[in-house]
């Protein structure tokens, strides 16, 4: 059951240290509670998935990039919303493989905090129905 959406807990897994301190901040200021990954196979940790009502994921990581941990979510039948967040590295096919397994909404680094705050607001109301 997902908390309310000032109380969830919003997973950041991206592997730049700056831009996961920055959006700790940022989400932290608005209400959120917050769990960091620097890739992608520290998603699967299990004291880190039964916190998590949400996952920022990038989608270029090292280890398991975020594609991949989409592919396995989704393989262990775990219904995470997913916001993917891209610096477009990978072009459009990359952002249609996200899509395409799952990811809720791809946002292009780099993205407005307005933006991201009503796209996990909506997210998040959106898996509480």
């Amino acid at each position: 059951m997902v908390r309310s959406p000032k109380a969830a807990c919003v997973l950041i897994a991206d592997d730049e240290a700056t831009v996961r301190s920055m959006l700790r901040r940022f989400l932290e200021g608005k209400g959120f509670q917050v769990v960091e990954a620097e890739h992608g196979r520290e998603v699967f940790h299990p004291e880190i998935l039964e916190q998590t009502d949400l996952i920022l994921l990038d989608l270029a990581m090292p280890e398991m990039d975020g594609i991949e941990v989409l592919r396995t979510l989704r393989a262990k039948g775990l219904n995470i919303p997913v916001i993917a967040i891209s610096g477009a590295v990978g072009g459009s096919h990359t952002l249609k493989s996200a899509q395409y397994l799952g990811a809720q909404t791809v946002l292009s680094k780099p993205f407005d905090l307005s933006i991201l705050l009503r796209t996990i607001e909506e997210t998040l109301a959106e898996d509480s129905t």
